[in-house]
């Protein structure tokens, strides 16, 4: 059984790696801090071990180091969403298994105990739905909580300074019609 699940998930990364099938590449992960990304508007047949689905993947080279350890996280936007993530080595062989089918919703994480080569890997993300994603990698969970923290203050710190910005003008406003 475990063969069969590995032959078809060898033939989805195939499919999901052709020429054509993914989005344009980035040329590289900055490992140090959230990368953002975009599943695009062309969807793959996948084949996975229930059966044939269609995905939206986006696949981001990254560095990795003989014995390394990386923990993977992505983050999709969007009610129900689903989400997933494969790790493939410098050969194109699977490392991670991503989930066959896609079964985490929101947010889906994976970490890789130690790599067995130094090389260029490829990280795919894929998605049942089309939009952003977040991609955070660390070398450790306790890493990776401590980016997806800082990077959630970010953004409610950019959400509050517009909040602000609004009420500062609003209150202008008003201030000059009570003066009329």
């Amino acid at each position: 059984m475990f063969r069969i699940t590995s032959v078809l998930a060898a033939a989805a990364v195939a499919v999901l790696l052709s020429p054509g099938g993914a989005a344009a590449q980035p040329k590289g992960l900055d490992s140090t801090k959230p990368f953002e990304g975009e599943l695009g508007a062309k969807k793959q047949v996948v084949m996975f071990s229930n059966g044939g689905q269609q995905m939206y993947v986006s696949s981001i080279p990254i560095a990795l180091k003989a014995g390394q350890k990386v923990v993977l996280s992505a983050t999709v936007t969007g009610k129900d969403r689903l989400v997933g993530i494969l790790l493939l080595d410098p050969t194109g062989r699977i490392v991670a298994e991503g989930a066959f089918p896609v079964t985490a919703t929101k947010t889906h994480t994976r970490t890789v105990e130690e790599v067995s080569a130094t090389g260029k890997y490829t990280i795919v993300v894929f998605s049942d739905q089309i939009g952003p994603f977040t991609l955070l990698t660390a070398p450790s969970e306790e890493e990776l909580t401590e980016k997806a923290t800082v990077k959630s203050l970010e953004e409610k710190i950019q959400r509050l300074e517009a909040e602000l910005a609004d009420a500062k003008k609003k209150l202008e406003e008003m201030k000059k019609d009570k003066k009329k």
